[in-house]
């Protein structure tokens, strides 16, 4: 920019150096003889007290002094010393020299909690507080100065209008006491408002260091004493820094030792406590209960005082035991109980703080970044600049209140998750009462009604019908039975009692409120720009200071006009509205999700969406349809010795030995005997009535399996049992007792009773009347372990996987009868009852497989397709069997079909070591060298069993974080297995998005950046956002959004950026010149233009593809620097250029004013043909370099298609281009092309201000108005082709070739334009039509691969001997083998699904 000012000042030199006296051609100057000698000559030292500038009034500027005896300054100084000082000795005196009370431990999260159990709660502190007669003092003696500073400053800008208008005042009002003013003239008044705003600007920004004013004058005391808490929480556990490539951590760790320092010396001078890492601390009010205990509330949990301690503890009351403890609490509580509890945790209430729209407003503008715009609109207020005083307030007015709103009713709309109103029936002291919900305490016996449910609950007795879409995302209603007292384990709400726990409010285990404090108060992720953007604001202050130099330089020989006009440029340099360019777009994003059926709680989560580079899939009803189609059952046949096991009657002492081989039968489509019988009665369905129809609520497998018997289902109420009856032949089986689904152990189980038909003859089966059985269904590994090994097939293992290949979600189903009798020689029924599961499940009879199917939706191929052309990795991380994944994975494109997938079979802990098996023929196999699988060539997939990775995770992690790179498919996971592979994702630095159904995906969808929950629940905490209507497609909406989001953001902070730095050289060259803009030309420079073309950019529209990069994320990267820098230095060479060509004309004439005017005068230095120039060539670039930055660059739609946009770009084009083309009353209005006959009223004026030149106009003859307008056309191209052709386009490609960038994902190497691994063949992504035709060759699919089922469980584990005309036919319907899978397309099966 120097360099720049020198080419200035050396063109102007040229041209000045020229006398003559020329005509030009435009009629208007033929006989208008000018000078061009130039008098604007750079002031000495010696000028500098001349004394001989002065102002309208003819004051000297330069003499006037302010009376240092003056009675009102001398308090002022002596008030902001003192009140600068009093309060650091106050600091000093309070923590440093005598301090009071201990510092002591704090645990923010309960240790026993299973959520939070690993979280370290070290370096968390809590300190006493409360209140003095001197800090409060001090304190409101602050609050007093920071309100009088306003008004001071309101005064002195008065002082000086009163004075640049008194004559005017003495003239119309003669009797008017003008005695008040204490200045004796305007340059007077100036320099004590530049003395005034100085020290108060540094005054507030130095008290702006507390995190709380209030709290820092409060004395510090014994915890016992405190009226207040300081909680301090670091940093390292609280926040998640998502940046982690090295280039970025270099200039964030420089950022960091700078600003380590600044902050230890403030930190020093207001004497803070010493804390090992940096964070932050809350001030929590502590009050009392009706009870008299104190307490405090910080972040949704109660903490109350330990007298033994002497600190605050987390107040609990903790629910312990097994079942039947818990059912022993069933008489309820007692008054006195009641209390206790009470005292203890309080009520019954999630306390968030009503959101307040002036609070949200008081919050937002009380940050540092309005402080400053506050004190650069107060400097606008003089000079008669007071019009762009009040543009500058409102643009800074119009971004926070923008801000504000967007908070707010983002805080509202949280705010209706924990809003709870209602009553309950309560057992108190033996009998029901009603109360309001906020009284329940832990251990409430409750009757439970219809309705919301306040808090939760364990079901003692009964059922209920639960609807948890809000909490799981599951949008089927369940069914929630009681709690079975002889289940041995501890109490335990996610795992062993989940079906007996109803959820909702807080209290008994702070379930709903874990996932509240997890929304407010749960790890903030900070972005890359988060990080930077401190970076970028360090740089413009640098940018300003100099800046502010080169300004009081260039106007040394009026410092204070200098130093005002400097002032403006430190206001241009950081512009207002840059802080809600992110807001802005975010809000415009989560509109347009809305409207596409996306739902969005948390609108900061878009922006992360668009750096998403490792997607996580469930796999049933996500990739796949929500609920299975029965396919067939598989039965055992053997002997007549063994088959009377299989039919049900061994008993528990008897079971028979046999030898004889166990085979397994033909698939059937229809289920008899055994297999019948456990398919009907092995479930946890309910069944009710709604709208008149009978409807059967359960798990969707658990009902499918019982509608292919066409039993009928009798609930039970009470202690009555439910009943299942066989129409067909009148046989009918009580429930006895139900074993829920047990995760852990894969199996689910029933006590069934065979009952008299219901016509009252014989069971209708052959089976003996009160008969018991146990009937257990699970996975074909785990009822293989309790199963009888004679009554296992020799085939089971390879018909387990066979058919897990083919994609047959199956079902293992064992049955065992058991003999009741008297006690004595076999055990009675309710001994029965009371055993442990370990005993029931035991010892069964395999009976047989239930095969169902699982179709993948239609646009699974696609969106698959879509995220790797998006250039994003794609894992499955399913609960089914590891093989049946991979079936899915490869039909869909996730795995290639080409690939070679080895298994994880087994973990070795002792050698450290994983087993591996080739998925294709089960065989072990050694894992590559890892310089082998980082290779581009490499067709190596790696896949998990769950509990692999579980064990790999807990005693490798480094090992378990380098093959995660390789990892696409892990079966059999747990909810916990599936938060530790996408936490192993996020701590290496990488974005991930998770897309479930709810249930079990929960905590992955929580943990991931970005979740997506495929459900109807509207205001769903589980993730971010909430696909409505349940479309996999709501993926690629949300990632293309995400990008477009994050593009247009950029795009509008490149704007912002680029505003500022235009506007600042537009002020400095006015400063060499010594000229200004007319009042108009501000107010459109600084108004209209900036608001219109940044808030207008966010609008435009997504991509209809994902591009194959993702937009950057960094404010200091090449990318964003190279645009904003050579756009800025683009700008600048062309108002050279227009200068020079000024320079040149024969007809122009330097700016001239008399000895009579002041180049302080703003509204007599504004008309001339520099300022003319200037205006018309930058002011364009306002337009130019919106339209450069409007460019989709792939993630956004066309360009012509934010039609917002470019309404306003037309609108301020026809407007200029008209401005410079044609002298009219449109460009008086800027007073540009002008001549006096046309002049209008300025924006402050009340008058006709005429043209203040020697020659009273501002025209320009035609020809140059051309070549004018030439120069300002040819800018905007440039700055467009720099954006387009060099930014984003083949310069900038052919630079990423010299230097390219490490892909740190090695499991997504890109080799020949692809991602290894992650292609599944074509770019082309399907029509609606071949999604059609890819549904129906995915079911001939199917039904062939059942073939291979057929044949497993037939014991011919074979090859599939197909003939060349088969596979002819075969390929012309779509589908060709290759080796043993079966894939789309025939030989075109590598490049599409």
């Amino acid at each position: 920019m120097k360099e720049g000012l020198l080419l200035l000042a050396v063109l102007g030199a040229l041209a000045c150096k020229v006398h003559a006296d020329v005509g030009v051609n435009d009629d208007y100057f033929l006989n208008a003889p000018v000078s061009f000698e130039c008098p604007l000559v750079l002031p000495t030292t010696d000028d500098l007290f001349a004394g001989n500038a002065t102002d309208d009034a003819g004051d000297d500027y330069l003499g006037a002094k302010l009376a240092p005896d003056y009675p009102a300054f001398t308090f002022f100084y002596c008030w902001m010393t003192l009140f600068t000082a009093l309060p650091l000795l106050y600091f000093a005196y309070n923590n440093r020299f005598s301090p009071v009370g201990e510092v002591k431990p704090f645990v923010p999260e309960v240790v026993h909690d299973r959520k939070t159990k690993d979280i370290d709660n070290a370096n968390c502190h809590q300190t006493g507080l409360c209140t003095s007669f001197v800090g409060q003092f001090l304190y409101y003696s602050i609050l007093l100065t920071l309100v009088g500073i306003q008004v001071l400053l309101l005064l002195l800008v008065m002082c000086y209008y009163f004075l640049l208008d008194r004559e005017r005042l003495k003239e119309n009002s003669p009797h008017l006491d003008l005695s008040w003013n204490p200045f004796e003239d305007g340059p007077q008044s100036l320099y004590a408002f530049i003395i005034a705003w100085a020290v108060c600007f540094s005054w507030v920004g130095f008290f702006k260091r507390p995190q709380s004013l209030q709290a820092s004058f409060m004395r510090r005391c014994e915890l016992r004493e405190a009226t207040h808490v300081a909680v301090f929480i670091p940093d390292s556990r609280g926040v998640e820094l998502l940046v982690k490539d090295g280039v970025e951590w270099n200039v964030t760790h420089i950022f960091n030792l700078f600003h380590h320092s600044f902050d230890s010396t403030l930190a020093f001078l207001f004497s803070e406590p010493g804390h090992k890492e940096p964070g932050q601390t809350a001030y929590c009010p502590v009050e009392r209960d009706i009870n008299n205990v104190r307490y405090f509330e910080f972040r949704m949990r109660r903490y109350n005082f330990n007298a033994e301690t002497g600190a605050f503890q987390p107040a609990e009351v903790y629910m312990k035991g097994t079942a039947a403890d818990l059912l022993a609490l069933k008489d309820g509580l007692t008054s006195a109980m009641v209390r206790d509890r009470e005292a203890a945790i309080g009520a019954n209430v999630v306390t968030m703080e009503n959101p307040s729209l002036v609070r949200t407003l008081l919050k937002e503008f009380s940050r540092i970044f309005y402080v400053y715009q506050n004190f650069m609109a107060w400097s606008w207020f003089n000079y008669s600049y007071w019009h762009m005083g009040i543009v500058n307030t409102l643009v800074y007015i119009t971004g926070g209140v923008t801000v504000s709103v967007v908070n707010w009713k983002n805080a509202k709309r949280l705010q209706q998750l924990c809003r709870v109103e209602g009553t309950v029936e309560v057992l108190r002291d033996g009998r029901f009462v009603t109360l309001d919900q906020a009284h329940l305490v832990p251990g409430d016996v409750i009757n439970i009604q219809a309705g919301v449910a306040y808090c939760d609950m364990l079901v003692l007795t009964g059922e209920a019908v639960v609807d948890e879409s809000s909490l799981t995302g599951e949008s089927m209603p369940v069914a929630k039975v009681s709690v079975d007292p002889t289940n041995p384990h501890e109490f335990d709400p996610v795992h062993h009692h989940k079906h007996n726990m109803i959820y909702a409010g807080t209290i008994v285990i702070n379930q709903d409120r874990e996932m509240l404090r997890e929304m407010f108060y749960g790890k903030p992720k900070k972005f890359q720009f988060d990080v930077e953007v401190s970076i970028v604001m360090l740089i413009l202050l640098c940018y300003s200071i100099f800046s502010f130099s080169m300004t009081i330089y260039f106007l040394n020989s009026q410092p204070v006009y200098g130093f005002f006009f400097a002032i403006y440029v430190v206001a241009s340099s950081l512009p207002p509205l840059l802080p809600t360019v992110f807001i802005v777009s975010e809000g415009i994003s989560a509109e347009r999700l809305l409207r596409k059926r996306v739902a969005v709680t948390d609108p900061h989560r878009i922006l992360m969406a668009g750096k998403v580079r490792v997607a996580f899939f469930d796999k049933t009803g996500t990739l796949t349809e929500q609920g299975l189609d029965f396919h067939s059952v598989v039965v055992t046949t053997a002997t007549a010795a063994t088959a009377a096991t299989a039919t049900g009657t061994a008993t528990v002492s008897d079971s028979t030995t046999t030898t004889t081989k166990v085979k397994f039968d033909e698939p059937t489509k229809v289920p008899t005997g055994a297999i019948a019988r456990g398919m009907g009665v092995c479930h946890g369905l309910k069944q009710i009535i709604q709208e008149g129809q009978v409807t059967l609520l359960g798990n969707a497998i658990d009902r499918k399996m019982f509608e292919v018997t066409r039993f009928t289902l009798q609930s039970g109420y009470g202690t009555t049992a439910d009943v299942v009856l066989d129409a067909a032949t009148g046989q009918r089986w009580a429930i006895l007792k139900q074993f829920d689904f047990d995760t852990k152990r894969k199996t689910q189980s029933v006590i069934v009773q065979s009952l008299a038909a219901a016509d009252g003859g014989g069971s209708g089966s052959g089976e003996e009347n009160n008969a018991v059985y146990i009937y257990t269904k699970g996975t074909g590994e785990a009822l293989k372990t309790i199963c009888l090994p004679e009554t296992i097939p020799s085939n089971f293992d390879e018909a387990v996987s066979v058919s897990a290949k083919s994609g047959v979600y199956q079902i293992s189903m064992g049955l065992r009868r058991v003999v009741v009798g008297d006690g004595e020689t076999s055990m009675t029924l309710a001994q029965l009852l009371t055993c442990t599961r370990d005993e029931i499940e035991t010892a069964l009879t395999f009976v047989g497989f239930i095969n169902f199917t699982n179709p993948m939706k239609a646009q699974t191929p696609t969106v698959i397709q879509q995220l790797k052309d998006g250039d994003i990795r794609t894992v499955m991380i399913s609960g089914d069997h590891v093989l049946t994944a991979l079936y899915i994975a490869r039909l869909s494109g996730m795995v290639h079909a080409e690939s070679r997938v080895y298994v994880g079979k087994h973990y070795d802990t002792a050698s450290h070591t994983v087993h591996w098996v080739d998925e294709e023929t089960g065989q072990p196999v050694t894992l590559p060298s890892w310089t082998q699988l980082q290779q581009l060539d490499n067709p190596v997939e790696l896949a998990f069993i769950g509990h692999v990775w579980d064990e790999l995770w807990r005693h490798d992690p480094p090992l378990a974080t380098r093959l995660a790179h390789f990892v696409r498919i892990v079966g059999r996971c747990s909810p916990h297995t599936k938060i530790t592979l996408v936490e192993c994702f996020n701590q290496q630095g990488f974005m991930t998005m998770m897309c479930g159904d709810g249930g079990n995906d929960c905590g992955a969808l929580k943990t991931a950046h970005v979740g997506i929950a495929l459900s109807d629940a509207e205001a769903s905490v589980v993730s971010s956002f909430t696909s409505l209507d349940k479309d996999i497609g709501s993926v690629v909406e949300v990632l293309k959004e995400g990008r477009c989001t994050l593009s247009s953001a950029f795009s509008s902070y490149k704007y912002m950026i680029m505003y500022g730095q235009i506007e600042t050289i537009n002020q400095m060259v006015c400063a060499w010149f010594a000229v200004t803009f007319s009042e108009w030309c501000w107010v459109f420079m600084d108004g209209f233009w900036v608001i219109t073309m940044a808030f207008s950019l966010p609008y435009a529209d997504v991509a209809a593809t994902l591009a194959p990069n993702r937009p950057t994320s960094s404010i200091l990267g090449a990318r964003t620097l190279s645009s904003v820098l050579g756009v800025l230095l683009l700008n600048f060479l062309f108002i050279v250029l227009a200068l020079g060509l000024l320079y040149l004309q024969p007809w122009y004439t330097c700016r001239q004013w008399g000895d009579s005017v002041s180049i302080a005068d703003v509204t007599a230095i504004g008309d001339n043909y520099e300022s003319s120039v200037v205006f018309l060539v930058s002011g364009y670039q306002y337009i130019t370099s919106a339209i450069a930055f409007n460019f989709g660059f792939q993630h956004r739609a066309a360009w012509y298609q934010n039609w917002r946009f470019w309404g306003f770009v037309v609108t301020w084009t026809v407007i200029h281009f008209t401005v410079i083309l044609y002298p009219s009353t449109l460009s008086c209005f800027f007073r540009v092309n002008c001549e006096n006959d046309n002049v209008l009223r300025g924006a402050t004026s009340e008058d006709l201000v005429p043209l203040q030149n020697p020659w009273h106009h501002t025209l320009m003859p035609l020809r140059f108005r051309e070549i004018l307008l030439v120069v300002v056309i040819m800018n905007g191209v440039a700055v467009v082709a720099w954006e387009y052709c060099v930014v984003n386009g083949p310069i900038a490609a052919w630079v990423q070739t010299l230097v390219p960038k490490e892909n740190r994902l090695l499991g997504g190497r890109v080799a020949s334009g692809r991602g290894r691994g992650d292609t599944a063949a074509s770019a082309a992504v399907p029509t609606s039509d071949e999604e059609a035709t890819a549904q129906e060759a995915a079911r001939r699919l199917m039904a062939r691969d059942l073939q291979l089922v057929r044949s497993a469980t037939s014991g011919h584990y074979d090859r599939l001997d197909i003939d060349e005309n088969e596979n002819e036919e075969e390929a012309d319907e779509g589908v060709a083998v290759v080796g043993e899978e079966v894939v789309e397309g025939g030989e075109a099966a590598a490049d599409k699904v």
